[in-house]
């Protein structure tokens, strides 16, 4: 696929022309494929097969606790499904992956598609729409607004230090309403989760936009949409003047909802996620590097050059002293939130695990370990560094699809040793899997066990059939880990994210689970935002009009979608990837046959025979490693595993619980090939 350059003002004559070129190659191959489909299908307007939401999330993360498996000095872990901070809440590929399935679009959609996919800017689109229509297509516009259905008006209003677009929630409302296929789903009490962030225009400027953001979490798919957003030379100067446009909207959702084809649905606000910073900003508070500052309870804290937690237990905030304001040194002024009708400000307002654990505690344990910040005696000698590097290129090979960064010399992945500069994603990989592996022997026994006790807690308050029943055990382990950290690194590092730990598992029993509360479907939508922003002038009217084309579009398959049958797709849940192989597709038995396939992806996620994706678990614990996927002799539409499963499962650690009671095992010697049905894999 070409990548088409965004064009400014000053781009230079011969960008443009080469640009051009690019956009005219990519429409040539475009034409080509819609001809060869005109051919089978004289319908000028046909009907669209298949749908693919915009910003549809196809998975969530730890569906199931993954099971690692370590052999002959080496990891193989897999994970149930795809790690959230990847695109899933892009829409860019889901736009393209309407135009290259079974989906039956019209060549005005085809190419409505592709610029919006590609960011393709109205100048090179118009230039492609006149080629089209002088060339076979007379009924092309020649106006890419009027293809991409662009708003002639965007409404903003001047606020303290910016301005600010309201996009509408009643609107995504109705969008869930007017969707056959998610209609009858909806439950009468939609529970919105609110997610709030600044984001850095450019790295040139001070210029930002901050996004009121969306999602339905009651709603399978997380599909986040923006409720509104604000763009200034800094953050909003005042909290209630950028909150007021959503407050007042909200209010009347909240107490008396919306009615639509005889369909009455309410909403409740079910959590505001923000990270530490921003969340002192909408609650009008005294930022995370107060002394007062925590907003789950009213430690108060030292001060070593910066703030920090010493103590682990302290009174519990409650919602009515929050709205009686009666911590004068924590309360900066009245919030607009207080408005909010059936809405607990300080349960509700969710210390999120993405902030606090990726990109807060895990990285200054990591770091501390790197550069030894005030000489701190838990530095590691450049020689073991370069060891954990070389251990995490190893684990590349066994890395499965569902992560977004796999650590390689030549990957976006960053190394051990420019950790700081890690993404949430990484910083999780690390912390959950690799770790385990990597570090040990290389840190010492103390530093090792207090790391594997916050692994332990969080693969606990992450699945979703163990942070129920052992979120207490969970909690403890995290008060542990942080009474054991003062130890280790010295009190001058228990600063605010590691005071954090304490109130994580509440949040995990409140909200079913941490991936259910998390950032992470937020940060996945926010980054292709950038990408809207084609020039420094009126950034958020250009933001308002993208965001306003690709929704337009959502809305026109949404109403011209219907059912398909796919040949490869078998009982609902499980789809065949690839063409069907007679030959070298691997071993088979006396009780499978042709054809074989090379992958097979489940609703939870996507097994086959290359190494990365081979290593399954079954129902019954057993560790199995697929060599072939077959066809069963009794069945033509049965499809099976054949594989050899380990017959020796050991624990990689004892402490502070054996591994295999989170599914992570050292294994050793493969027993004879057998077969097992796809419906016997638990997790991969």
């Amino acid at each position: 696929m070409l990548r088409i350059k965004k064009i400014s003002s000053s781009t230079s004559k011969s960008t443009k022309l080469r640009i051009k070129k690019k956009a005219q190659l990519e429409a040539s191959a475009l034409l080509e494929e819609a001809f060869s489909k005109q051919k089978s299908n004289n319908n000028n307007n046909p009907q669209l097969n298949n749908f693919i939401s915009i910003f549809e999330t196809q998975n969530k993360s730890f569906n199931n606790i993954p099971a690692v498996v370590y052999k002959n000095d080496n990891i193989i872990e897999k994970n149930t499904e795809q790690e959230i901070l990847s695109k899933n809440n892009s829409s860019d590929d889901d736009l393209y992956d309407m135009i290259e399935s079974n989906v039956k679009v019209t060549f005005q959609d085809l190419i409505a598609g592709w610029a919006l996919k590609n960011c393709v800017p109205h100048l090179i689109l118009n230039e492609l729409l006149k080629i089209l229509k002088s060339n076979g297509h007379p009924d092309m516009c020649v106006d890419s607004r009027t293809l991409l259905k662009t708003p002639p008006l965007t409404v903003s209003r001047n606020i303290s230090g910016g301005q600010y677009i309201h996009f509408s929630l009643t609107s995504e409302i109705v969008r869930l309403l007017i969707d056959s296929q998610l209609s009858n789903k909806i439950p009468n009490t939609l529970q919105l989760m609110v997610g709030i962030d600044g984001l850095p225009i450019s790295r040139s400027t001070q210029s930002e936009i901050w996004p009121i953001l969306g999602y339905f979490s009651n709603i399978p798919g997380k599909q986040v949409f923006a409720i509104g957003a604000f763009h200034g030379q800094s953050k909003p100067k005042d909290c209630n003047e950028f909150l007021h446009d959503f407050v007042e909207e909200i209010i009347p959702l909240i107490n008396v909802g919306i009615v639509y084809n005889n369909k009455h649905v309410k909403i409740v606000l079910h959590g505001i996620i923000c990270d530490a910073p921003a969340k002192s900003f909408v609650l009008n508070t005294l930022g995370h590097t107060g002394k007062v500052s925590c907003s789950k309870c009213t430690i108060e804290g030292i001060w070593l050059s910066k703030a920090c937690f010493p103590i682990i237990d302290a009174p519990l905030r409650t919602d009515e002293s929050f709205r009686k304001y009666e911590d004068s040194r924590y309360h900066n002024g009245p919030t607009i939130l207080v408005n909010i009708p059936k809405f607990s400000i300080v349960e509700s307002c969710i210390i999120d695990y993405m902030h606090l654990i990726c990109e807060g505690v895990v990285l200054k344990i990591v770091n501390l370990w790197i550069t030894g910040v005030n000489k701190n005696p838990t530095k590691l000698p450049d020689n073991l560094i370069q060891v954990v590097n070389k251990r995490l290129n190893r684990l590349a090979t066994y890395i499965p699809l569902e992560f977004q960064r796999k650590q390689t010399e030549n990957s976006r992945m960053h190394p051990f040793s420019q950790a700081s500069r890690w993404k949430a994603t990484e910083s999780r990989q690390f912390l959950l899997y690799t770790s385990v592996i990597c570090i040990k022997g290389v840190v010492s026994d103390d530093i090792y066990n207090n790391f594997i006790v916050l692994c332990v807690a969080m693969r606990i308050l992450l699945s979703p059939s163990m942070h129920k029943t052992f979120n207490e055990y969970a909690n403890q382990l995290l008060r542990y880990f942080v009474s054991t950290f003062r130890t280790l690194y010295g009190i001058q590092h228990m600063t605010y994210n590691i005071h954090g730990l304490i109130h994580l598992a509440k949040e995990a029993l409140k909200y079913d689970e941490l991936d259910q509360c998390s950032a992470f479907p937020f940060e996945s939508f926010m980054q292709p935002l950038k990408k809207d922003i084609r020039s420094p002038v009126k950034p958020l009217q250009q933001l308002a009009r993208r965001y306003m084309e690709r929704r337009n579009f959502y809305d026109k398959i949404a109403l011209t979608k219907h059912d398909i049958s796919d040949e490869n797709q078998l009982n609902g849940d499980i789809q065949l990837l690839g063409k069907p192989m007679f030959k070298n597709g691997g071993p088979l038995t006396s009780i499978t046959k042709y054809p074989q396939y090379k992958r097979v992806k489940t609703t939870n996620f996507t097994i086959g025979t290359n190494m990365q994706d081979c290593c399954v678990q079954m129902d019954n614990k057993d560790i199995v490693i697929i060599e072939s996927i077959a066809t069963s002799i009794f069945s033509d539409s049965e499809v099976v595993i054949v594989g050899r499963k380990y017959k020796t499962l050991c624990n990689i650690f004892d402490s502070p619980c054996e591994s295999k009671f989170l599914d992570m095992y050292s294994v050793s010697n493969l027993e004879m090939l057998n077969v097992w049905p796809l419906s016997k894999i638990e997790k991969k």
